[in-house]
């Protein structure tokens, strides 16, 4: 049995939730940690969390797929900033969720006090996902976005993730792989 099977199986012994049912974990205003583990670890790291939390499902799927194209401008201005740490950032991307066939633009800002703060309109079949349209200016101006005109498609990542919630505590747990990268 392949890895993802075996997720998959350990993911169903899981209570669900749905995306209404998150209050407490909407995660547009949150602090991140993120850690990267060797994927021998999700079989505990699931069994531990069992009881604590629960797993998104989207009509009996637990596991969606995602696709983020991220702008920058042409010195990587913004990959820089992320790379080196620097507080009061932005990223910016069109993110589709495939299951629920909807995208929207999005912008991540990390601010002075480690909390990143995402804010995403949706966007139409109309929607050129190379570039950002001039329609959208407004939008990336009202979050902080400065050289909207500047900003070119650098990167597409694509990838598969779990949702894990615990309404109690407010927290989220995602769990992501199958990370593809494309220039």
């Amino acid at each position: 049995m392949n890895i993802i099977n075996t997720i998959d199986n350990l993911i169903l012994q899981f209570d669900s939730h749905t995306l209404a049912d998150l209050s407490n974990a909407l995660l547009m205003n949150r602090v991140d940690t993120k850690y990267l583990i060797p994927v021998d670890n999700i079989y505990g790291l699931l069994n531990d969390i069992k009881d604590i939390c629960t797993v998104l499902d989207i009509e009996g799927r637990r596991i969606s797929k995602y696709q983020n194209l991220y702008f920058d401008t042409n010195e990587l201005q913004y990959f820089s900033a992320h790379h080196n740490g620097a507080l009061n950032r932005y990223k910016v991307r069109y993110r589709t969720y495939l299951e629920q066939c909807s995208s929207y633009l999005e912008v991540k800002f990390k601010n002075n006090k480690s909390r990143t703060i995402k804010k995403r309109i949706a966007l139409t079949k109309s929607d050129d996902t190379r570039e950002l349209a001039t329609k959208h200016h407004p939008f990336l101006a009202s979050c902080g976005v400065s050289q909207a005109q500047e900003l070119v498609a650098v990167q597409e990542c694509n990838y598969s993730r779990i949702a894990f919630a615990s309404e109690f505590t407010g927290e989220r747990l995602t769990v992501d792989f199958n990370i593809a990268y494309i220039d």
